[in-house]
Parts: C-alpha cells; structure tokens; sequence
C-alpha cells in the first residue's frame, strides 16, 4: 500500500502549500490582517481549506494516474514524470501566488481573468508591474519555489515514489482513489460545485478575501463562461426589476434648466487619470495637491457628490462617453461587437456637426481602447506614437504637459464647433513626472500625490493659455476622472470614497459661475445631461440621468470586483455577489428597498449587456 500512501501524502503536500501561501498572503498584507481578530484569523485558514482541497485535488488527478499506470507497467520513468509535472505546477501556482500578493494590494480583489484582458498593451502592463516591489516578489517566488520542490523531492519521490512495484490491486484501488477526486474538487456531492461564496464566513471583506485560494479563482475565472450567456444576478421576476430599475428614471422634462449661453459651443472633455476626490481640497482632501482645479471651482459648476462607475479606465471610458455602467464580472469595452451597439458622445456629436478628436498619451491598444474610440465617432486620434520618443517618460506613455501642448496647438487650427477629449495617464504607476517634485520621499503614497499634483499643473497651465484664445468664449470644458484610488488612504475595494471623483463644467459658454451642485450623481450622467445642454437627443443612454433637471432621482451605482455599490441620499449600500452577502449589513436592515433596488438595477444592467 506504499504507492496509495505516497498518493495521499501527495495530496497532502498541495493542501499544506496553500495553507502556507495563505499565512504568508496574510503577511504580506499584515495592516489589514492586524485588525482581524483572532476567531477571524484562524478561520481564515479553517474555512479557506474548502478551496484549498478543491484545487488540491485537480492537480493530485494527473500524478494519480501516473502512479496507477506505474503499478500496471512500472518504469523508472514514473517518477521523473512527476518531478516534471510538479515542476511545472509549482512554478506556475508559486507564480500567481506571489503576483497576487501585488495584485491584490493595487486592485482590492484576488487574482482572476482581468489580468489577461491587458494582455495586448505589454508596455502598459509592464510600467505597472515596475511600480511593485519586484526584486521582493521575485524572491517570495523563488523561495517558494525552491522550498516545496525540495519538500517533494526528499519526502515523497526519494522515499516513496523511486520503486514503485507491479501490483494490480494496488492499480486497481489507485484508479479508485484517483477517480474519486471529482468529488473533494467539486467540494462534496452537493448539486452545485463549489465556489468562492463557500469559503467566505465574515462581515470582514478581507478576512473572506484571504481565504480564497487564489489559484482555484483564476481557473475558475478562465473556465466559467456563464457570464456570457446567463444573467448570474437575477433576484426579481422581470417585470419587478424593470419597475424598481424604472422609478430610478422617473424625471419631469419641463423641469430641465439650460447652464450654457450659446446653442452650439465647442466642448473639451479632459478625463484624468485616477483624479481622486482624496487629493481635491475643496473636497475635503488632501491640501496643496490640486490647487489650480481647487481655483477653477469657483469659475464654473462644481460637482461635489459624484462618483465613478468602476476603478479601472476602460469602465470609467465606456461610463462617461457612452453613460454605460460598469459591469461587476467583466467590461464591455472587450467585447467588440457588444460595444459597437453603444452610444457614444462622439458619434452623436460627430453627426451634430462636430469635429471630434481624442488624445491620449500611451498606447491605443491599452484595455481594447483603440477598437471603442474609433467605433465611437472620433476622427482624429493622437497618441504615443505621434510625439517624439525624447517626451516619453520611462514606462508609460507621453508626459501630460506636452499631451496638453498638443491638443492646444491643435485646437487653435481646427474647424469650430469641436469636441475633443483628453485622456492623461502621468497619475498612474509608477507615478512619474518630468519635473521636480514638490513633496518630499519615495514612498508610493508621496510618489501619487507628486503626480497628481503635476497634472494638475499641467490642467491649469492649459486652461490659463486657453483663457486667452479666440475660441475660449464658445467652449465648455468638462473635467473629470476615469476613476478614483484607493490612495492615499488605502480605502477598501469597495468603499464609496475609493470612487468618489470630482466633476466640473467651465468655460466661456457657461452661463454659471461659482456654483457647487450637491446633489448625488454618477459619471455615466455626463453624457444626457450633455446631450440634454445641446438639445440634442439622449434617448439612446438608457443607464444615464440629466443632472440638470430638478426632477431627477439623485442616486450613484458602482461596481467592484463581483460587487457594488448603490447609494442614495437615504443609505450607502454595499453588496458581495460572489459570497451573496452584504458587506454593511447594518447599514442594509435599516434600508432593504435600498438594497432591492441596487440589486434589480443590476439584474437590469446586466441583461442589458447580454442582449447586445
């Protein structure tokens, strides 16, 4: 019964792997472990073990059936295929634990498909990846590596797995034993396999989080392919969720005030990077980080309760320029032929008569963004490939000053009315800027705040010169963010002040000045309200409200990974879809229409997404 034995221990050897990861996974995040408390840290691993056994066994199933077919033909073979095959595994599951590890600090989820989905912009991906701590992670790797390979090879191939003798009983109840693993992979012989909700046993989000093997969530990720066919976030019969969706919707057009004093202005659209409401100070921020938008406010309308749709830029372009929001397990901007169906401000200026033109200073190809901006209406596109290599910084793309340079130029030679917009990309990591900084160290938080505090510059640079052009008193500027950060501050994934941005409207063509809007809205509202503004027709963004109508439902829906958020004036509520739990419940008792309604405005969102 050696070789059932050495079988056993191997399956052993995987589940004490990844309970070993786990600790060190806690490690590595030790500020947010520190706040567990005891019953939660341990069941961390206690129950984090369903996950861990599922996966186990996947990779037990292979050397399973290389050890019974030693047993029916033995051969010196059998176990250097299992040193191959173990090799082979553990490199790969050493790998994505350790980028997890990174992951998981930038993103506020485990590893899972979205890293693939960057897969087209090596470079981009690559300025990412710099910004960690890499010689560290690398060494976590190896170290990782190196320990478990020489675990197995001096405690299971040199002690069990060398002399594996002829017996067909023992290849008989090995065939047993291996085949029988469909059923601890699959976490018992329940109807529904298992999934990453069976592992989550807290109201602490991290504390669910890190019991998640992140190995089994990215196979998972990879295979499931529900998402493409069946809505998975379905609570209410449909009629139900279209009312609750509807009543959201509900507005009065006599009720529309007009803000601009001329029909047809010129409209610059500056999206900025990670553009965070921690970092504005009229916000209640970080001070002298943005003290030209800061000035700026007080020249136009100021909105000062807007949130993003999602935390990453291809979520924030689809929300702002095609009033699209963010979708909790994927993202539109992907799926060509979904995202051909969008609106787009582009295409719907374009056909007003605009000139249209998109900046940006990296690569196109980044998030599948070249394929929606040139299906969006955008005639001209300028990207990195159009400056010279001498005003590239050293990971990203174009610095912002130059970008902005550019687009002034432009704008002082092209036809009116135009509508251009701007995408900056210095407020990203790794956060480099071509001048010198104002705040002092090299700490990642200080680093952001640098960068932000020099695209801010840049902006009011731009704004300054633009004040004095001939164009300037027909142009309505419109400044806001892709998204917010978690930084500074290190919010949680899914916490409203992570996707709390600013919005502001300026320019000639304004007819307001020095007004803060309160009332709550969301970043896919900028395209109706636009539209609205140029009395054209906004009846395609079904997902977006006109902030300037007095009747409108003042309400903000975001999502995170397999989550979101939905917050009216009456509550703040949070959501987990993967563990089907609220992460405030609290805050949920006291408002469950609230929760309903977040969760039918989803279901709604999401089979819109499915049908197109």
């Amino acid at each position: 019964m050696k070789n059932i034995l050495a079988f056993l221990f191997y399956w052993a050897f995987w589940i004490g792997y990844f309970v070993t990861n786990k600790l060190i996974f806690m490690g590595y995040h030790f500020d947010k472990s520190l706040k567990l408390d005891f019953y939660t840290f341990i069941g961390v691993f206690f129950n984090g073990l369903k996950l861990d056994i599922a996966f186990a066994s996947y990779l037990a199933i292979v050397p399973g059936l290389i050890i019974t077919l030693g047993n029916f033909r033995p051969s010196t073979k059998i176990a250097q295929s299992l040193k191959l095959y173990n090799t082979v595994v553990l490199l790969l599951t050493s790998f994505i634990i350790v980028a997890d590890l990174e992951l998981y600090k930038a993103w506020g989820f485990r590893i899972d498909g979205t890293t693939f989905k960057y897969l087209s912009a090596p470079t981009e991906m690559i300025a990412s990846v710099w910004s960690s701590p890499l010689f560290l992670l690398i060494a976590f790797w190896m170290l990782t590596y190196f320990a478990f390979k020489y675990l197995f090879n001096q405690y299971l191939v040199n002690k069990y797995l060398n002399n594996i003798q002829k017996s067909y009983l023992q290849g008989s109840l090995m065939l047993f034993f291996t085949a029988a693993l469909i059923i601890p992979s699959r976490g018992g012989l329940q109807q529904i396999p298992i999934n990453a909700s069976a592992v989550y046993f807290s109201n602490e989000f991290f504390a669910n989080d890190a019991a998640v093997n992140p190995c089994w969530n990215l196979c998972y990720a990879i295979t499931e392919k529900n998402y493409q066919t069946v809505n998975p976030f379905v609570k209410f019969p449909e009629k139900e969720a279209i009312n609750l969706f509807n009543g959201l919707y509900q507005v009065d057009p006599s009720k529309h005030f007009s803000v601009l004093n001329t029909p047809k202005p010129n409209v610059l659209l500056m999206i900025v990077e990670s553009f965070s409401s921690k970092f504005i100070g009229v916000q209640g921020g970080l001070k002298d980080v943005t003290p030209n938008f800061d000035a700026l406010t007080k020249e136009g309308i100021f909105f000062n309760n807007c949130y993003a749709s999602g935390d990453r830029s291809d979520k924030g372009m689809t929300a702002i320029l095609s009033g699209y929001p963010s979708q909790p397990t994927t993202s539109i901007i992907f799926d060509n032929k979904k995202a051909a169906h969008l609106p787009n401000l582009g295409k719907d200026l374009l056909q007003a008569g605009y000139a249209t033109a998109y900046y940006y200073g990296g690569e196109m190809e980044f998030a599948n963004l070249k394929s929606y901006i040139l299906g969006g209406g955008f005639q001209n596109n300028v990207s990195k490939v159009d400056f010279d290599e001498k005003f590239y910084n050293s990971k990203w793309g174009v610095h912002d000053h130059v970008v902005f340079e550019r687009l002034f130029n432009d704008l002082n030679k092209t036809k009116v009315p135009f509508f251009d917009a701007i995408f900056t990309l210095s407020n990203h990591e790794p956060f480099e800027i071509p001048i010198v900084a104002p705040f002092k160290g090299n700490d990642i938080e200080t680093l952001f705040k640098n960068s932000a505090w020099y695209t801010d510059k840049s902006i009011g640079e731009f704004i300054a010169k633009a004040k004095k052009t001939a164009w300037w008193k027909n142009t309505l500027v419109i400044i806001t963010a892709d998204h917010g950060h978690r930084m500074p501050g290190d919010s949680p994934n899914h916490d409203k002040e992570k996707f709390h941005i600013p919005m502001l409207w300026l320019g000639g063509a304004l007819a307001m000045q020095d007004t803060v809007m309160t009332q709550l809205c969301s970043q896919t509202d900028l395209a109706k309200s636009l539209l609205n503004q140029l009395q054209l027709k906004s009846d395609a963004y079904r997902f977006s409200n006109d902030v300037f109508n007095t009747s409108t439902q003042a309400f903000a829906y975001y999502s995170f990974n397999n989550g979101f958020g939905f917050l009216s004036p009456a509550a703040t509520i949070y959501f987990d879809n993967k563990g089907n739990l609220p992460i405030n419940s609290e805050e949920i008792k006291k408002h469950p229409k609230e929760l309903s309604t977040g969760q039918a405005y989803l279901q709604e969102l999401f089979q819109d997404y499915l049908n197109k």
